[in-house]
């Protein structure tokens, strides 16, 4: 990870409480753990005779093909400079209580 990522990812974890059921960007929390998960709940559902809906996203991916210099430049052709775009990162994020 890239030093801003680690500070992002850092300033991210002290403000955001995830459920217990989020198995995403959750150490020791892996794939096959989502897929039993899944399959429960599918199992469950079943049994009563009821519609679930669910929505895989694979984006470690889609994140790892793109270079980060284009992702910056991307801001700064919208004349976004870095301190803005690090301000509006904050804003975005809850503020502590």
């Amino acid at each position: 990870m890239k030093i801003f990522e680690r500070i992002l990812d850092r300033r991210i974890r002290e403000n955001v409480k995830l459920s217990d059921s989020q198995c995403g960007f959750v150490s020791g929390c892996g794939t096959i753990d989502a897929i039993h998960a899944t399959r429960l709940l599918v199992e469950k559902h079943r049994e009563k005779q009821k519609p679930v809906h669910i929505a895989f996203l694979g984006l470690e991916k889609a994140f790892d093909r793109v270079p980060r210099k284009t992702g910056f430049r991307s801001h700064d052709s919208d004349q976004m400079a870095a301190r803005q775009w690090l301000t509006t990162a904050r804003r975005c994020m809850p503020q502590p209580q």
